[in-house]
């Protein structure tokens, strides 16, 4: 999965190329997809896809397919029938599912560039450049005081029936301030304590982050990200967005 701010940044540039729904509840998709991370809830069941790993190339390319297959048994009614919000929620989730099959590639690809086929082997931790590519790519919002503002007490619709209302609105209570900031590794530091991980575990996270930060960021850029990965994310979204309409 791509990080929470760099889901928002996509959705930004998506929603503002053609979306007239409320934009609350679209940013609120492009956040809540990743519910999984947060509950038990199995990632197949989130993302309709696993990963590369155990599905090979339908990873890359399916999960917003199997989801739009699927959505009339997981919507309360007709898709023409819904309320703005409630659409503009499910356009969110279906623009994530569109980042994280670029994600998924562009992983691949970075990997297949260091000559490595595994996490275990890449030469930063791999969750200190999962952390710098979200505050780089937070760099790139636009209109950061939209994103803030359509955030503010926006309400989870209740609206897809795959996942438990109640999961999204845990993940939204965790996330809230990080996907609202993002600007600098400690709002990821602040998150991880409001999931309750152990501080003991917190400050390791604090210390890998802390030594190998420069790093991190230096093998983001050169390998020419993250606008390369925002541009193709963006146009995946852009890609599906109407087939909630045709089907």
């Amino acid at each position: 999965m791509a990080p929470l701010i760099t889901h928002i940044v996509v959705g930004e540039r998506v929603f503002a190329r053609m979306a007239s729904w409320p934009y609350g509840p679209f940013l609120l998709g492009c956040v809540l997809a990743d519910v999984n991370s947060f509950t038990e809830i199995d990632r197949r069941r989130t993302h309709f896809v696993g990963r590369p790993a155990a599905d090979g190339e339908v990873a890359f390319s399916q999960s917003c397919t199997r989801f739009l297959r699927q959505l009339s048994s997981l919507l309360p009614r007709p898709w023409n029938e819904l309320a703005a919000g409630d659409q503009a929620f499910v356009g969110g989730y279906l623009c994530h599912l569109a980042a994280d099959e670029v994600w998924k590639r562009f992983t691949w690809e970075l990997m297949h560039g260091l000559g490595i086929d595994s996490w275990t082997h890449f030469p930063v931790p791999p969750g200190v450049v999962f952390t710098a590519f979200g505050v780089l790519t937070r760099q790139r919002l636009q209109r950061p005081e939209a994103v803030s503002s359509a955030l503010v007490g926006v309400a989870v619709p209740n609206v897809l029936a795959h996942v438990p209302h109640s999961a999204f609105q845990t993940m939204w209570e965790i996330t809230r301030d990080h996907v609202s900031d993002g600007r600098r590794p400690a709002s990821y530091f602040d998150l991880l304590e409001r999931q309750g991980r152990p501080k003991s575990e917190v400050e390791a996270v604090r210390e890998r982050h802390e030594q190998y930060w420069d790093q991190a960021v230096a093998l983001i850029e050169d390998a020419g990200e993250p606008e390369r990965y925002l541009q193709a994310a963006i146009r995946r979204g852009l890609e599906m967005m109407p087939r909630l309409w045709t089907g």
